[in-house]
């Protein structure tokens, strides 16, 4: 249970110090199913995770931030979004590229269930993906390009997946 958890972890701190200090934690975080995972568990975090939140949304956790920050009532979407320059998919991208670390095929299932099958959307969310500031992205983007069966989509992934690389960050 997630809130027995957080109640355990760093006892003797106040709320908004275990908030601030998780999200110090996640900005290390080297795996996408840890970092869902933290996320996940600074949900117990309730109010006192907004600050800490808040100042996610100028890293690369950026788009994590917003839908915590949306998902939890803590900021008003139109807010939160108006902070971005693209849609919040890094979310996305850890599911699938969690997802690809144990199995592709049902990654690549994941992927055709979050489009509904629907070619034009997928084409779109790859054509954000690739602005996406984690290394997953590209990870995700390959095992689209490789694997999906539409064609115009795997093209799609392909192209995201160069543009990717290419980037000057």
């Amino acid at each position: 249970d997630l809130d027995d958890l957080w109640r355990r972890w760093l006892p003797d701190r106040g709320e908004a110090d275990k908030a601030k200090a998780l999200v110090g934690a996640l900005l290390d975080v080297d795996h996408p199913s840890t970092r869902l995972n933290g996320f996940a568990l600074l949900d117990a975090a309730g109010s006192a995770a907004r600050a800490p939140a808040v100042e996610l949304l100028e890293t690369r956790l950026a788009d994590h931030a917003a839908l915590f920050l949306i998902d939890n009532g803590l900021m008003a979407e139109a807010d939160v979004l108006s902070r971005l320059t693209r849609p919040p998919l890094g979310p996305m991208v850890d599911v699938l590229a969690a997802e690809l670390d144990i199995d592709q095929d049902e990654m690549i299932a994941q992927w055709t269930a979050l489009t509904a099958g629907d070619s034009e959307v997928a084409v779109e969310l790859i054509e954000q993906m690739w602005r996406v500031d984690l290394p997953e992205a590209l990870d995700v983007l390959e095992a689209l390009g490789r694997h999906v069966e539409e064609k115009a989509v795997a093209r799609a992934a392909k192209k995201a997946a160069f543009k990717f690389r290419t980037r000057s960050t």
